[in-house]
């Protein structure tokens, strides 16, 4: 997929607020990306529908060029942990993963759990007050109930979800 920036008459209209997110993945012709903020809350990190990386600052995206950074996939899931994005899974046609990649603000860098959950795609996750909480989705040929927390270092196994499911949403309250 081809790669390019934004020019300035894209970059600088009207239209650009959340919105913005939207147009840009139609754009740039993302499909499945995920959007999630962090870097100290003021910022949101676009990944996916590609391998590129994009982060948008109230007022214009910028496109970021990482030493490191994970394939290109859809469908994958991210939260934000202690003002990283943690990213996981996702697929590539028929190929699923089971890395997990996370965004400091200037690079991705894979993370090397002991026992990470099994591939899968079309998951959620979300944070929790101890973690990142992951359910759900579509793994190898089957939907999936398993509940997964990202603690800081490790994926730890949960009690399962109420049922199997994909295309569910987690979110913190």
């Amino acid at each position: 997929m081809e790669q390019r920036r934004l020019g300035e008459a894209e970059r600088h209209r009207p239209e650009r607020e959340v919105l913005g997110l939207a147009r840009l993945v139609r754009r740039q012709g993302r499909r499945d990306a995920v959007a999630m903020a962090n870097v100290g809350g003021t910022k949101v990190v676009m990944f996916g529908g590609g391998s590129d990386t994009w982060e948008w600052d109230g007022n214009n995206w910028t496109y970021r060029s990482p030493a490191q950074s994970p394939s290109a996939r859809q469908y994958l899931q991210g939260a934000t942990r202690n003002g990283n994005v943690l990213i996981f899974g996702g697929a590539s046609g028929n190929t699923s993963f089971n890395d997990t990649w996370l965004w400091d603000g200037t690079n991705w860098a894979q993370q090397s759990p002991a026992s990470p959950p099994g591939a899968r795609n079309r998951f959620a996750m979300g944070p929790t007050g101890t973690g990142v909480l992951m359910f759900g989705g579509y793994k190898g040929a089957t939907t999936t109930a398993e509940t997964w927390e990202w603690a800081g270092n490790a994926w730890v196994a949960r009690p399962n979800g109420p049922g199997a499911r994909l295309g569910v949403f987690l979110a913190a309250r």
